[in-house]
C-alpha cells in the first residue's frame, strides 16, 4: 500500500488544507480492488469446495452402484435357487 501511495504524483492527488495531500480518492480505489479480490477468492474457494464434493459425490456413487450390482446378483442367485428347489 505504501508503494502503491509513494508512487503517486502531487498532480494527480487533491490538496487539502496546510498543503496536505488527500489519499482518500486512492484508499478508496484500493480498498474497492481489495473487496472485488476479497470476493473474487471466496467465489473461487466455493468452487472448489463444490468440485471437491463432486468428487465425493462421483465416489459414493461408484460405490452404491457397484453394491447395487452385488445386490443385484445376490437376488437372482436366491430367485433361482428358490425356482430351482419348487422344480425339483
Amino acid at each position: 500500500m505504501k508503494k502503491a501511495l509513494s508512487s503517486l504524483s502531487k498532480k494527480k492527488c487533491q490538496y487539502l488544507y496546510f498543503g496536505l495531500i488527500d489519499f482518500s480518492d486512492v484508499v478508496d480505489q484500493m480498498y474497492n480492488r481489495l473487496e472485488g479480490y476479497e470476493k473474487l477468492i471466496y467465489t473461487a474457494s466455493d468452487d472448489l469446495l463444490k468440485y471437491e464434493s463432486f468428487d465425493e459425490e462421483k465416489k459414493r456413487n461408484r460405490i452404491i452402484f457397484g453394491l447395487t450390482i452385488v445386490a443385484t446378483i445376490a437376488t437372482i442367485l436366491q430367485v433361482w435357487d428358490f425356482v430351482l428347489g419348487i422344480l425339483t
